[in-house]
């Protein structure tokens, strides 16, 4: 009876075991792994996370994650290089395709506030702002390098629109409230809301920069009803 016993247990244990291994899927896209991450680092901040959590909420066993990643800092560093990367390349683009200095600017502001709160990656960026003090010291070079690249287009457009006689402000001065403003929106602009990324964008702009097409006026389209 005990031998008969001990058989059922052990079918039992190799039934769990093949069931366990069918949730193991190592294909599994590493960037809804890093999806996952952003948006849980977002929420529970990166120490609050734990690669379990991970794991269970993209629907996998937690020693899978390391078919694709050696370890969760690596998870933090590739979200945060992607958001930078990403961000410079679109703002380069940005200041080659608008037509006038105001136009660099605005577009710069609406490129922030949608990669921020807008945007499919708007986690990977507020990772990116939020949990600098948690990347290894051994990635802050290059990351370092990129926030720089990043700022040079910004710098650049705001000392067109200075250039230009548009700017209500010192270029620096321009470019701290614009960055302040866009990522204090972090906390409470809701994408549906009373204005659009395009109109807050436009709003923003305004407060330190005018728009000759408008004759010295405010260039926005005020609050909704």
């Amino acid at each position: 009876m005990d031998q008969k016993l001990d058989t059922n247990e052990a079918r039992k244990a190799r039934r769990n075991a093949r069931a366990e291994r069918r949730t193991v899927d190592p294909a599994v896209p590493r960037e809804r792994i890093l999806n996952v991450a952003a948006s849980l680092f977002r929420q529970r901040g990166y120490n609050g996370t734990t690669v379990r959590d991970i794991a269970a909420e993209v629907g996998i066993l937690s020693g899978s994650l390391f078919h694709h990643f050696q370890s969760k800092e690596e998870i933090l560093l590739e979200i945060m290089r992607e958001a930078a990367f990403t961000i410079c390349v679109r703002a380069e683009k940005t200041l080659e395709d608008a037509e006038t200095p105001w136009q660099q600017l605005r577009e710069l502001v609406r490129l922030e506030l949608e990669s921020i709160v807008g945007g499919v990656r708007k986690d990977y960026h507020a990772v990116l702002f939020f949990e600098w003090r948690d990347l290894p010291e051994a990635a802050k070079p290059e990351l370092t390098r990129l926030q720089k690249r990043y700022n040079r287009s910004w710098r650049q457009a705001a000392e067109a629109c200075h250039a230009a006689g548009l700017l209500r402000c010192e270029p620096d001065a321009a470019v701290l409230i614009l960055h302040g403003s866009v990522r204090g929106a972090m906390t409470w602009f809701r994408p549906g809301g009373r204005y659009s990324t395009d109109e807050f964008g436009d709003i923003l702009t305004a407060l330190v920069a005018i728009d000759i097409k408008d004759n010295g006026k405010d260039n926005h389209k005020g609050s909704k009803p």
